[in-house]
């Protein structure tokens, strides 16, 4: 059982660059209304369709020194920034973990969020592709007894939803104007459902906290916020989500503290 665990642990790793190649593909295609899996990947400035050679993670593109090995154009970062998050994901979970089905099934949803996060920091939106979805496997996921039960999963994605989509409406009433998406509400339901309903205050602090620390960052160097400026909480959600999925008991034993 314990080499089973190791392996499943190791080939986590192993795999971990390949499915961050997709999920950067996904985050890349899903704001530009792409298909996703029906056309080869391309070098965007030639269009020469890429070979196999092209497509190793990490190493085609130090190899390529970051560009097309046809017209010389840069290679997009985001890839390869993808492949490397997503070793760095599954290193967390293993670590986390020490191995066993936790640890694909973490790397899995690191990846959605890592691609939420990044689509929600440039364009301002979370993909209903994606959160749907992430709903409805941690419901699964709790079905399954892999996570917290399942009644404790439904309470926790209804609240979640409920929470910050009444903050939303009463914004929207009191300002006249969007001040929170829905998009955010169907995420937060998501970490209801794979967490469970008292999970949720945990995510909601250390967003609420990275995110004013990240305004205050943006204040010190000049760029200031004011009440006009729009600030994804998108990541913010998912980074909460990820800790406390992680490091929950401890994070649970740190609130009990205080």
């Amino acid at each position: 059982m314990i080499q089973t665990d190791f392996l499943l642990g190791v080939l986590s790793l192993i795999f971990a660059p390949f499915l961050g190649s997709f999920f950067a593909l996904l985050a890349d295609r899903f704001p530009r209304e792409e298909p996703v899996g029906l056309t080869r990947s391309a070098c965007r400035s030639c269009a020469t369709p890429l070979t196999v050679l092209d497509l190793v993670p990490i190493l085609s593109f130090l190899c390529l020194r970051g560009r097309c090995r046809h017209c010389g154009a840069s290679i997009p970062k985001q890839t390869v920034l993808f492949e490397l998050g997503a070793l760095v994901l599954a290193g967390q979970a293993f670590l986390a973990f020490g191995g066993g089905w936790p640890v694909p099934l973490s790397l899995m949803l690191g990846l959605v969020l890592l691609t939420l996060s990044v689509i929600d920091g440039a364009h301002f939106y979370l993909p209903d592709k994606l959160t749907l979805p992430l709903v409805l496997a941690g419901l699964a996921v709790a079905a399954l007894g892999l996570g917290t039960d399942l009644l404790s999963a439904a309470i926790g994605a209804v609240i979640g939803y409920g929470l910050l989509y009444g903050i939303a409406f009463f914004y929207r009433m009191m300002r006249g104007r969007e001040g929170l998406g829905l998009g955010d509400a169907k995420l937060l339901a998501a970490a209801g459902a794979w967490l469970g309903w008292f999970s949720l205050p945990y995510v909601l602090v250390i967003a609420s906290l990275c995110g004013l620390f990240y305004a205050f960052i943006l204040q010190r160097m000049g760029r200031g916020l004011s009440a006009q400026d729009a600030l994804p909480f998108g990541p913010f959600l998912a980074f909460g989500f990820w800790l406390v999925w992680l490091y929950g008991p401890a994070i649970y034993g740190l609130g009990a503290a205080f």
